[in-house]
């Protein structure tokens, strides 16, 4: 796992298509700003979860 320290305004790339953008951090509280592609579907690891156990 990478761990990156990152300021309020800072951004950088996942791979080539995937910028995520560090919009603002209050306390404990971190907000993201994510764009890519409309293929590829992005969520919240835990919804992911429940979504993928409601499925079976």
């Amino acid at each position: 796992m990478l761990l990156l320290s990152c300021k309020p305004g800072e951004t950088f790339k996942l791979g080539e298509e995937i910028v995520v953008s560090v919009m603002d951090i209050q306390g404990k509280h971190v907000r993201l700003g994510l764009m890519a592609p409309k293929k590829i579907a992005i969520h919240r690891h835990e919804h992911y979860q429940k979504y993928q156990g409601r499925k079976r």
